[in-house]
C-alpha cells in the first residue's frame, strides 16, 4: 500500500480507508462477471436485459435499473459496461450466487458475504482497502497477493518479513477478461465523464439514495479506489453517482502523477485472443459493420462462427 488516506480533513483520528465499511454498491459487479468468465461464460452470450422478479421462498425481489432503463437482449459485456442491475443478477444466477460470494472471498471479500440476490449488486459493506484488495488480484491476473501497509519489520539483526506467499485464485484469462471489459467502462461507460487515461480499468458504484458513491480504477502497476459519502448516512445532494463524483478524483491523480498524456495497457495471457463478434447474435464474423466489435475469448473456449 503505497497510500491510504481516510479523511479529507488532516486531523481526523478516523481512517476511513481502512476502517470504515460502506455497500460497494456496484464496484461488486465486475465479480460477478469474473466469476461467469471463470465458469466458461464468454462475454458475448446473450442475456436478456429486463424487469425480473426473484423469488426466494415467500420474498420476492425486484431491483430496477438506473432510471428505469432496460436494453433487452445484449451480451453480457454490456450489462458490465452499463452497469445493468437486473442483467447482472441473471449473471449471478447463471455463475451460481454461491460460486460468486466464493470467488469474492477469494479475491479478499469480507467472510461474513451471504449468496442473498443482493449481493450481485453490492449489498454487503467493505472498506476502501478491502475493495482495493480485490481488484489488485484482478489487476494481478487472478494471483491474490495480501495488501500490507510495510513489506517486513527488523528487531535487532533480524528481519521479518510480512509478504505472504501469493497463490492464483482465478484463471488468468478470466481476470484479463475482466480487465478488458472495465476499459471500455473508462472509455464509454459509466465512468466515461471522468476523462480517466487512456487504457485504465475501470468500474463506478452508487448506492441507493446516493449514501456512497465509489470509483475503482486498475492502470499500470496500480489500483486505486475512492470513496465518497458522510459518516451519518446522509445521501449525497451534489453530483449524484460514483462516475461523477469519485472517478474525477482518480482521473485529476492520473493526470498530476503520470501526466495527461500517459497511457496504460495491461499484460494479455497466451490463452487470449482477439476476435470479432456480432453483438446481435454473439457469433463470430468477418464483417466489420455496426453491432459488431472485437471483444477477448479464451482461445479454448471461442462462440461458433456465422
Amino acid at each position: 500500500v503505497l497510500a491510504a488516506i481516510g479523511s479529507r480533513q488532516y486531523n481526523t483520528k478516523v481512517n476511513r480507508a481502512l476502517t470504515t465499511s460502506r455497500q460497494m454498491a456496484s464496484t461488486f459487479k465486475p465479480i460477478v462477471f469474473l466469476s461467469a468468465f471463470e465458469k466458461g461464460i464468454k462475454p458475448s452470450d446473450q442475456v436478456v436485459d429486463m424487469p425480473y422478479e426473484f423469488v426466494v421462498e415467500d420474498v420476492i425481489y425486484r431491483p430496477n435499473n438506473y432510471n428505469g432503463f432496460f436494453m433487452g437482449k445484449i451480451p453480457i459485456r454490456y450489462a458490465f459496461v452499463y452497469s445493468l442491475n437486473n442483467s447482472t443478477i441473471k449473471v449471478a444466477e447463471m455463475a451460481g450466487l454461491e460460486y460468486v460470494k466464493d470467488m469474492s472471498i477469494a479475491l479478499g471479500m469480507n467472510k461474513d458475504i451471504k449468496p442473498f440476490y443482493a449481493m450481485a449488486l453490492g449489498a454487503f459493506p467493505a472498506t476502501p482497502m478491502t475493495v482495493a484488495q480485490i481488484f489488485s488480484t484482478i489487476g494481478n491476473l487472478g494471483e491474490y497477493k495480501k495488501a500490507t501497509l510495510a513489506t517486513s519489520y527488523k528487531i535487532g539483526d533480524k528481519t521479518y518479513n510480512l509478504k505472504e506467499a501469493p497463490k492464483q485464485v482465478v484463471s488468468q484469462e478470466a481476470a484479463y477478461q475482466t480487465l478488458y471489459i472495465m476499459q471500455a467502462v473508462a472509455s464509454r461507460g459509466t465512468a466515461r465523464g471522468a476523462h480517466l487515461l487512456k487504457g485504465t480499468g475501470a468500474k463506478t458504484g452508487t448506492s441507493n439514495d446516493t449514501k456512497d458513491a465509489w470509483t475503482v480504477a486498475v492502470f499500470g502497476d496500480y489500483t486505486a479506489v475512492v470513496w465518497v459519502g458522510y459518516d451519518d448516512l446522509r445521501p449525497i445532494t451534489i453530483g449524484g453517482s460514483g462516475g461523477r463524483l469519485a472517478a474525477p478524483i482518480i482521473a485529476e491523480f492520473q493526470r498530476r502523477y503520470f501526466g495527461k498524456n500517459a497511457t496504460f495497457s495491461f499484460q494479455v495471457p497466451n490463452n487470449i485472443v482477439f476476435k470479432r463478434v456480432d453483438a446481435r447474435t454473439g457469433l463470430l464474423t468477418e464483417r466489420k459493420s455496426a453491432g459488431t466489435y472485437i471483444e477477448a475469448y479464451n482461445k479454448k473456449r471461442l462462440p461458433k462462427s456465422e
